[in-house]
């Protein structure tokens, strides 16, 4: 009979660090497929012009320094480089989507019949917010939580 191996607690947070770390990947991957869908699909093959195809570098290298970082992770390695690389691609990440969710993502939502959320500033009668998901509220659920864990992971790691 084989032997059960019973995690660590380093790999459960090594593999939490990664689940994380695969969350804010993907993140980054909706937007910029959704943004090349918008661009190729509904404006043609006019060339983006330098500014917003800047904005979208940060989720480029999310996911390039996620990859390294997963990639570390696996192997037991030394990531203190790697987690300081994909926490500052994420930070970026996240305050460049906060015009990705007002701009881009209102003409998005316009197509798909969603108008009000993303964009418009739509207030109730007493001047709440209509939507808790919305433009200025999503950049913050999505990337903040992939940043509090993968921050939490190095400096847990770092003490160690």
């Amino acid at each position: 009979m084989t032997k059960r191996l019973r995690p660590t607690r380093n790999s459960v947070a090594d593999a939490a660090c990664a689940a994380a770390v695969f969350m804010g990947q993907a993140v980054s991957l909706g937007i910029l497929a959704a943004t090349s869908l918008y661009v190729f699909w509904y404006r043609g093959l006019h060339p983006l012009s330098l500014v917003p195809a800047l904005m979208l570098l940060p989720f480029v290298g999310t996911i390039v320094a996620g990859r390294f970082l997963r990639q570390r992770l696996r192997g037991r390695q030394d990531a203190s480089a790697a987690h300081a690389w994909f926490v500052a691609f994420a930070l970026a990440s996240m305050l460049s989507s906060i015009e990705w969710f007002k701009d881009p993502m209102h003409d998005i939502a316009l197509i798909f019949g969603s108008h009000g959320r993303w964009g418009c500033r739509i207030v109730n009668a007493d001047g709440s917010p209509a939507f808790f998901v919305r433009d200025t509220t999503m950049p913050f659920l999505l990337f903040a939580p992939v940043l509090g864990v993968v921050a939490g992971h190095w400096f847990a790691r770092r003490r160690a």
